[in-house]
């Protein structure tokens, strides 16, 4: 079902849901009060988002509902990633990630701290392990199943957007306009790709040799 359709947040708050190869609008999901951040695919039925609002929702596409609400006192919940196929990770303006159980909403533990807001999360599949990005200018990687701090990185301006290399590589794109790759072992940046004149906000690896950024 999710292979046929598009998900894309609009400015009234709602998602739209169309026909990959129609383009028709089959059908509006409402209920964020703000802003909404970020969707994330969590099985063939649910997929979660983020807001402005300070919640995240589990939605259904069967049942064209919203299934679940996570709501914890912080008016921006930003980043979510699927961990595996009960658990979600959740990045906000608290500064901490934090695990839930999606299917219940069940809080299962708090990773601390960057010192800003944690703006994107990314679960690695080369090494498996969780990375983050923040405001506060590191990307830092973290045990998936544990929880435990693994290393960081420093940059130069905060980190907005990541992706994964088919190499293992990490890609961040940043405030400052430009794209970092950057190896794991060790934890070095190996090059900056520039170019845009706008924040780089989203980067996606289409296949092994293409990446395409956004900006704005």
């Amino acid at each position: 079902l999710i292979m046929f359709k598009v998900i894309t947040p609009m400015s009234n708050n709602n998602l739209n849901l169309y026909d990959e190869w129609s383009s028709d609008l089959k059908y509006t999901f409402a209920g964020h009060t703000q802003g909404i951040y970020f969707t994330k695919v969590l099985t063939d039925d649910l997929f979660a988002t983020t807001s402005e609002d300070g919640t995240v929702r589990i939605w259904s596409l069967k049942t064209k509902s919203m299934q679940h609400m996570i709501s914890y006192g912080y008016s921006n919940l930003r980043a979510v990633e699927k961990l595996d196929e009960d658990r979600i990770a959740i990045g906000s303006d608290e500064n901490k990630i934090r695990f839930y159980f999606f299917r219940n909403t069940t809080h299962i533990q708090s990773l601390c701290c960057h010192s800003h807001y944690v703006q994107v999360l990314k679960l690695l599949k080369v090494t498996g392990y969780l990375a983050s990005g923040s405001l506060d200018y590191t990307i830092r990687l973290w045990n998936p199943v544990t929880g435990s701090f693994i290393s960081s990185f420093n940059d130069e301006d905060e980190i907005l957007a990541l992706e994964e290399l088919a190499n293992g590589n990490l890609v961040t794109g940043s405030r400052g306009r430009y794209i970092s790759i950057w190896s794991l072992l060790p934890n070095q940046k190996l090059r900056t790709l520039s170019g845009h004149t706008g924040w780089v906000w989203s980067l996606n690896l289409i296949d092994s040799n293409t990446l395409v950024s956004s900006s704005f």
